[in-house]
């Protein structure tokens, strides 16, 4: 049986009666028919976020336009018959899968809103062979990613080692995935979902020992090449075609099964394992792996670093069974710069890169990638030299997943969540290239180093887009620290991770100088010290706000000893006016503002000139 001529088929099938079109192409209708009708549905270009907003028909390279706007949606006709065209055209291409690929990028490229009932049914085609058949539902996990990430020393090639990992750590989940369809000769369609270390496939029960047979071998693998600092977990439910129209249950069920597997992700394979001990020589790099003593790396730093220089220049991304970096008898990928002289075989898509004459590659967004000065240049600029880590993540997403019955739905809002780190984000970037150093944005969360007034600046700025990206229904929480320039790298991101779980577990918004604070807080506050840093030059010393800094701390004594300084040490009434509401509310009941410490630590960072 022919799984990738099924999915195809499916996939136009749907596109047929969504778009209400029909191809030039033959294949038995009806056998879809039966179950497009069974699922009963019914897409539409509505926001996910709220049935008053609805997604403009555009391309998905029209970055302005893909946030939903107020009102009904309005067909385009000629928008359709011009996909349609360009579909038919596709469609006498001989190379079944070439076919396939560019019929599935075009689509997603022209209706990226309701791309998912598109991918989803084309799915379902394959993996159900009647009304009454039932498949597998499959999750995996890919545990200790961040962790592994941050493992890594600021010792000579950092910045490349670190660009490399990020990136080969984002994209195994789709690696180990694309392993397990063509374990089975499904087509890599078949993804119901990877990003963010997980991934979701469907396929028929028929496969189900083959498949975990596959998964065990790569566990055993992944624990051999990684010293068991990574693992995959993974679980899976029995579905019917009626789960994906009330698909809460069958979500809870796998969730509750994937969480328990994470507690014994190795008892499977621990019996038959070889952990690869080369030399009692330690890399400085990751300070785990071993090497040989005349290597300056271990093997993986180096093949890391590599990767990193590679993703400078490169615009393709291939999948192969043995080019670049990898896993043996799982997959590996690697970086080019064209496609000069390249095997037509081979698996290739654009990194990035958004063109039509170029749409039949397929297209993946990665946000990481980029010319980084070193930390200690990073830093350079007005006032205090530090370097602010920035971690942030979508709060209540599961809830919010919880919340939709439909499976279709559910993968759309993951898609949707995941573009918005992933691909939009980019674009804001852009604005801060010279400032920031993006570890990794993609799936709900984001990790970035930065100039410690950029990064507060861009925290700002993508809380506001995320609120516009969904209407207001989620909200994010963000970890801000700041370390000196060369504080050791790993440390530092474990300490930003554990101030967001501190965020996350209080109900806050924002982390930051070890203070709790609201976006809007945070913004009004940075906004004043920007402002006042200039205003308050040659009126107010650095040292008087130093000491009312200090005096905060004193509580019943402040309010004497306050006033006292400023009346004291500002001659300017409308300044020393001005100073005194940054601090205080009300001077009757004696209440000081919450911000007032975050305000004189950062007006005291933006104002010191350091001496070269």
């Amino acid at each position: 049986m022919d799984y990738n001529k099924l999915y195809l088929e499916g996939f136009l099938y749907s596109i047929e009666r969504i778009l209400g079109i029909e191809f030039e192409y033959e294949f038995d209708r009806k056998k879809y028919e039966k179950i497009y009708n069974h699922l009963d549905l019914k897409p539409n270009f509505q926001s996910l976020f709220s049935n008053e907003w609805t997604y403009k028909l555009t391309e998905l390279k029209n970055y302005g336009h893909l946030k939903p706007i107020k009102g009904q949606f309005q067909i385009d006709k000629n928008y359709i018959q011009e996909y349609k065209n360009q579909i038919n055209i596709y469609l006498k291409e001989s190379n079944l899968n070439k076919k396939l690929k560019q019929i599935y990028y075009f689509t997603y490229y022209k209706f990226f809103s309701i791309f998912d009932y598109m991918k989803i049914f084309g799915a379902i085609s394959n993996s159900f062979s009647s009304l009454s058949d039932k498949a597998i539902l499959l999750e995996g996990d890919i545990n200790g990613i961040q962790k592994f990430i941050y493992n890594i020393t600021n010792v000579e090639g950092f910045v490349k080692r670190l660009r490399g990992r990020s990136f080969f750590l984002s994209i195994l989940p789709e690696i180990i995935s694309k392993s397990i369809l063509d374990s089975i000769n499904y087509p890599v369609f078949n993804t119901i979902y990877v990003g963010g270390g997980k991934f979701q496939l469907l396929f028929n029960t028929n496969f189900l020992d083959k498949v975990i047979e596959k998964l065990n071998e790569i566990n055993k693998i992944i624990l051999e090449d990684f010293s068991g600092l990574i693992g995959l977990t993974f679980a899976y439910v029995e579905i019917t075609l009626d789960d994906f129209k009330n698909y809460k249950q069958k979500s809870k069920e796998l969730f509750q099964k994937l969480e328990r597997e994470k507690f014994r992700k190795f008892y499977k394979i621990l019996n038959n394992i070889s952990l690869k001990i080369r030399s009692n020589d330690i890399c400085p790099s990751c300070r785990i792996e071993t090497k040989y003593y005349n290597d300056k790396f271990c093997d993986w730093c180096k093949k890391f670093e590599e990767l990193g220089e590679k993703l400078l220049k490169g615009s393709f991304l291939v999948f192969s069974d043995n080019r670049g970096i990898g896993l043996k008898n799982v997959g590996y990928i690697d970086i080019l710069e064209n496609l000069e002289n390249e095997p037509i075989d081979e698996d290739f898509y654009t990194l990035n890169i958004l063109s039509e004459a170029l749409l039949e590659h397929g297209f993946k967004f990665i946000n990481f990638v980029q010319e980084i000065k070193p930390f200690n240049e990073l830093v350079e600029g007005e006032g205090y030299k530090k370097l602010a880590y920035l971690k942030i993540d979508v709060n209540k997403l599961g809830f919010k997943f919880s919340q939709i019955d439909s499976f279709f739905e559910v993968s759309r809002l993951s898609r949707f969540i995941d573009l918005f780190f992933s691909m939009y984000l980019k674009f804001i970037f852009e604005k801060y290239r010279d400032y920031i150093y993006v570890v990794y944005s993609g799936g709900d969360d984001l990790f970035l180093v930065g100039r410690w007034d950029k990064v507060i600046e861009l925290a700002i700025e993508i809380n506001k887009e995320f609120k516009e990206w969904t209407l207001n229904d989620l909200s994010i929480s963000a970890s801000i620290n700041l370390f000196d320039y060369n504080y050791p790298f790993k440390f530092a991101a474990e300490i930003t991770s554990k101030n967001l779980d501190k965020v996350k577990e209080e109900g806050k918004e924002v982390f930051i100088l070890n203070k709790f604070i609201s976006f809007d807080e945070l913004e009004d506050v940075y906004n004043d010290v920007k402002k006042k840093a200039e205003e308050y030059k040659g009126k107010i010393s650095r040292s008087l706000i130093h000491r009312i800094y200090m005096i905060l701390k004193r509580k019943y004594l402040f309010f004497p000893m306050f006033y006292y300084q400023i009346y004291r040490n500002i001659s300017d009434d409308s300044v020393r006016e001005d100073f005194k509401s940054k601090i205080i509310i009300n001077k009757e009941n004696m209440e000081i503002k919450k911000s007032s410490e975050i305000f004189l630590e950062l007006l005291l960072m933006k104002t010191r000139e350091v001496k070269r």
